[in-house]
């Protein structure tokens, strides 16, 4: 291979390597950021034969208000890695190319962790272990996860790539920002950087996921502003198509909750609980994304109980003692919310031994 490698050249050479690899394999390789991770993506699964599949996990994404925390990273990065149903097909990919260098030593305690699992790792997937990574942290991985990379494969180190590139991944930062806005209620300036400055510069770059990112959240502006009617066509029109495209079931599901919502505030609530029960909580599931799931499940409970039936009394119960505790072990700040919304629909606390499941549905 060349010393500068382009996303198809890694993209065919792990195709091969996957291709005739048994057991366990870990491949690292190096980006310049989400955007040449995307490219690579779209690259991978062209090569890949019809008979080689790969699931590909993503790493939370970092909010203006919510760094991401070690415990996000064990759940949604490391868990998974440790069943043995997460590798249905020739490996595991572990998408970190958003891993930002604030949130490092979350990043760095995750490696170690994961260097600790090791064997664990290789036995509950039995199949290869892709792991992506930005250039920031891929320097630290044969430092804290030195047993983990004694065993490495194909190593693929991607360049940071020509002027382009670099605008690429800038103008996919400009979202953290754009939400920020949102989050300080200042809509109208998040709405027009949105429609004026992030979206143009990402579909020149032809950022597809980047723009989808986007109208994302246009569409959750409009709804702040009441504009279901528009922010329901963006989700189903200009978000779900390329999720669907890119086979990131993921973001999907993330999409489809959000549609959820609109569906909800329009009182369309069949179909709001049909999405939260078939299109989100069997994803979070197989995704072993704890964080996601516990939301799911209270939001599901909160449009049961708008519903008002009382033969779903029971299910709303579970579901809520259920989110309570996750959230209670992971010590996240929803704990005391889905608590007091326990309290407030069933009239009882969710600690009292009443209120846990006999078994998880």
């Amino acid at each position: 291979m060349s010393e500068t490698p382009t996303e198809h050249d890694v993209a065919q050479r792990l195709a091969d390597v996957l291709r005739l690899g048994v057991g366990f394999h870990f491949h690292p390789i190096q980006v310049a950021g989400p955007v040449a991770c995307d490219r690579l993506r779209e690259q991978i699964v062209a090569a890949l034969a019809d008979d080689t599949r790969l699931s590909w996990l993503a790493a939370p994404m970092r909010l203006p208000l919510q760094p991401v925390r070690f415990t996000d990273l064990i759940d949604a990065l490391l868990r998974p890695l440790l069943r043995d149903d997460t590798a249905k097909g020739s490996g595991v990919v572990v998408d970190a190319a958003n891993a930002d260098p604030r949130d490092a030593s979350a990043w760095r305690n995750w490696l170690r962790r994961c260097n600790e699992a090791r064997d664990r790792i290789a036995t509950a997937l039995d199949a290869s272990l892709v792991l992506i990574l930005p250039g920031w942290l891929f320097g630290h991985l044969a430092d804290e996860a030195p047993d983990l990379w004694s065993v490495r494969g194909y190593v693929a180190l991607l360049p940071d790539g020509q002027p382009q590139q670099r605008e690429a991944e800038r103008a996919r930062l400009q979202l953290v920002d754009s939400m920020d806005m949102r989050l300080r209620g200042d809509l109208d300036a998040g709405l027009r950087v949105l429609q004026h400055e992030i979206l143009p510069s990402l579909k020149a770059v032809g950022d597809v996921r980047g723009a989808a990112l986007a109208m994302g959240q246009v569409a959750d502006i409009l709804q702040d502003r009441g504009e279901l009617d528009e922010a329901l066509r963006i989700r189903r029109e200009e978000e779900l198509p390329v999720y669907e495209r890119l086979g990131d079931v993921r973001s999907k599901a993330v999409t489809m909750g959000k549609i959820a919502d609109v569906l909800y505030a329009r009182d369309e609530l069949d179909e709001a609980l049909r999405i939260r029960r078939e299109e989100q909580l069997p994803v979070y599931e197989r995704l072993g994304d704890v964080r996601s799931l516990l939301v799911a499940r209270a939001n599901l409970a909160i449009n049961l109980a708008r519903r008002g039936r009382r033969e779903d009394a029971d299910e709303i119960a579970s579901l809520l003692a259920l989110a309570w505790r996750d959230a209670n072990r992971l010590r996240l700040p929803e704990a005391e919310q889905i608590r007091a919304l326990y309290n407030r629909i069933l009239g009882r606390d969710a600690a009292e031994p009443a209120a846990e499941p006999a078994a998880e549905q």
